[in-house]
């Protein structure tokens, strides 16, 4: 049988490769981590900071500065971040330098409720709770709110959020026990919205309201707003 130098030769290079990705991988996992990155991601990143984050992970012997890589499990890591409130979602990686990488995104809240003790609603409809390092500048629910059941609140609360009018102009929300919303609006206006049905409606009927009553500079003659009829807006004067 005819030696084949080229298939020999093609043999012992993919063992040598073999052998030192093994031998530079076992090199790898014994290796101490001298570094961890904390970087936040996106616009909202102002309720945790490094400290925050590294005082949760040394508080559950997870912090991974001076371990070996082979003695992290960086999903633990992941899921612990994930499991604070603030955190929206977190990436953890180590490098090729030796350091762990740790990429947070902070949730972002759009009202603040006043209770015993306050907290926020965040953009995907969970809770919140405030945070010593920032305090959002969004609107204060109060009156009648479950705190284990409020999709109807989220409904109402993410149409004012998403809306750039809306946005701007409510100061806060209140909830009756009969289960009817108010709105205190910027300059000292109540509306009354009433239940949430045909909730679009009414939202765009007052908003119509504002804008002209606005260009037809009267909008100081009235203090409240009634939306709970259909199809009617009813002012009062002051």
């Amino acid at each position: 049988m005819k030696f084949n130098y080229r298939v020999f030769r093609a043999i012992l290079m993919f063992c040598l490769i073999v052998f030192l990705y093994t031998f530079s991988s076992a090199r790898n996992s014994k290796r101490v981590i001298d570094k961890v990155v904390v970087e936040f991601q996106g616009e909202n990143t102002l309720f945790l900071t490094k400290g925050n984050v590294s005082k949760l992970l040394i508080q559950n012997d997870l912090w991974p500065e001076k371990k070996q890589k082979e003695m992290l499990v960086l999903g633990q890591i992941e899921k612990l971040l994930e499991n604070n409130d603030k955190v929206r979602k977190a990436e953890v990686f180590s490098n090729l330098s030796g350091s762990v990488v740790m990429q947070i995104e902070q949730n972002k809240p759009i009202a603040r409720i006043i209770a015993s003790p306050s907290f926020y609603i965040d953009s995907q409809g969970g809770v919140m709770s405030l945070s010593y390092n920032y305090t959002e500048r969004v609107p204060l629910f109060t009156g009648d709110f479950n705190k284990e059941n409020f999709e109807q609140e989220f409904v109402l609360l993410e149409k004012i959020h998403k809306d750039s009018f809306f946005n701007k102009m409510i100061l806060s929300v209140h909830k009756s026990k009969e289960h009817n919303f108010s709105l205190n609006v910027r300059g000292g206006l109540d509306v009354e919205l009433g239940g949430l049905d045909n909730l679009k409606k009414k939202l765009t009927n007052f908003k119509g309201f504002y804008k002209k009553a606005s260009n037809d500079k009267i909008l100081s003659q009235y203090k409240s707003v009634n939306l709970k009829f259909d199809n009617q807006v009813i002012c009062t004067k002051k």
